[in-house]
């Protein structure tokens, strides 16, 4: 069985393309149109390890467009890169 993990996160411009940044790296590989609203749904791969498991699928909220929905399926199969994590001193 998949994992699976839903967040509500603000826009921060008008555009699909422009997601909010989290741990890992992503590259888009898809965009499905949605019955109903009018904004597609943007198909995310984990890109930081080649064959990471974990995708991830973002839209707008059908009750606030001025937020995503971010569904994440799966498990990453590797360590957040040292380029992502935050520097501690």
């Amino acid at each position: 069985m998949k994992t699976k993990r839903v967040v509500r996160v603000p826009t921060i411009s008008l555009k699909m393309a422009d997601i909010p940044p989290d741990d890992y790296s992503w590259r888009k590989y898809g965009k499905k149109p949605i019955k109903g609203p009018s904004h597609p749904r943007g198909c995310y791969k984990c890109s930081s390890v080649r064959g990471c498991p974990a995708r991830k699928h973002v839209e707008r909220a059908l009750d606030d467009p001025s937020m995503l929905v971010v569904n994440y399926e799966g498990e990453h199969n590797h360590a957040l890169s040292l380029l992502t994590r935050p520097i501690s001193y």
